[in-house]
């Protein structure tokens, strides 16, 4: 699917050059939604061929969540046009819990996000940051790889070509290295993000989730699957404390995942039937790569569209799963 009629407001794209503008005049460096925003308007008016672009996404030194999706969202910027996905290699992830080599060399094989294409390699390859990129013409008609930390403005502009992507991706990952539930199991995975959010967190209480919001989810879903027939077993991760769970006690056939390694967790998650995620990055890509349903928080990122989304009113989140799991 070709995408490169992306359609931009001239109203926001003014309003946007206007504020980047300003932004950098006053020292506070770039706008990287503006870059990209400017990128699919000089590809719309013809200005640059995308025969002669790759893109990758480089830079990033945080968690395998963060720098996977920003990885995940050049993908879907090379899927919609045509160009090529470069895959940098993760050379420095955070939240290490083997050696920093170990640790990303494992997070590098289970992903798979190369796909089979082209490793970057900045020895053979002219390599150019967006920005640059953007500011000389004389580039825009010469074979060049565009980095930037991430793409999260295209996806946000044009989410569709995330679900083609991810299809990709979940054909790659290698979620071997631990055994299937029983058969007979319907297992619901849920995250729950708790230890590094705080709810009134002034920085991360904006991905804080009630636990009384999460358990509403949770007891549409058990109704829909006992409803089909199916053995539900629900299997909750989380970095809280016990504390930090009060209320989902009372559910039934659930265990408790606390505390656990992030590539046990991350697996365990990716293979649920249904998955229920956290507004948080790392939950996110556990979706990307689940071959089940995902339920989201849709506040968080760009969801893909045959994602569940539970907003505040989340009512019809048992209708909805009812639908896909007979759709199955």
């Amino acid at each position: 699917m070709l995408c490169n009629q992306v359609k931009i407001s001239k109203m926001h794209y003014l309003g946007y050059a206007v504020f980047a503008q300003a932004k950098r005049m006053l020292g506070l460096g770039s706008n990287r939604k503006f870059l990209v925003w400017k990128l699919i308007k000089l590809i719309n008016d013809g200005l640059i061929d995308t025969n002669n672009i790759s893109v990758t996404s480089i830079g990033r030194t945080d968690g395998v969540g963060a720098q996977a999706i920003a990885k995940f969202t050049a993908m879907c910027f090379a899927e919609a046009y045509n160009a090529k996905y470069v895959h940098a290699p993760f050379e420095s992830l955070a939240h290490a819990e083997l050696s920093p080599e170990l640790w990303t060399e494992s997070w590098e094989r289970l992903l798979n996000m190369s796909i089979g294409g082209v490793l970057l390699d900045e020895k053979k390859m002219q390599v150019v940051k967006l920005e640059t990129y953007l500011e000389d013409p004389t580039l825009w008609t010469k074979k060049v790889v565009i980095a930037d930390l991430h793409f999260h403005a295209f996806c946000e502009l044009e989410p569709t070509l995330g679900s083609e992507v991810s299809k990709k991706l979940r054909s790659a990952i290698n979620v071997n290295q631990l055994p299937d539930s029983a058969s007979n199991e319907f297992v619901i995975g849920v995250h729950v993000r708790r230890g590094d959010v705080r709810k009134g967190d002034r920085e991360t209480g904006h991905r804080f989730t009630e636990n009384k919001h999460v358990i509403s989810v949770l007891e549409q879903v058990l109704e829909v699957v006992s409803g089909l027939g199916y053995n539900p077993k629900i299997h909750l991760h989380t970095n809280g404390t016990a504390q930090e769970l009060e209320g989902f006690s009372k559910l039934s056939d659930i265990t408790y995942h606390a505390g656990k390694p992030a590539l046990e967790t991350f697996i365990s998650l990716v293979k649920s039937n249904v998955l229920i995620s956290a507004r948080s990055d790392f939950s996110m890509l556990a979706g990307i790569y689940c071959k089940g349903i995902v339920i989201c928080d849709p506040s968080h990122r760009t969801p893909l569209r045959e994602w569940i989304k539970a907003g505040p009113n989340c009512t019809d989140i048992g209708q909805q799963l009812k639908l896909k799991l007979n759709e199955r």
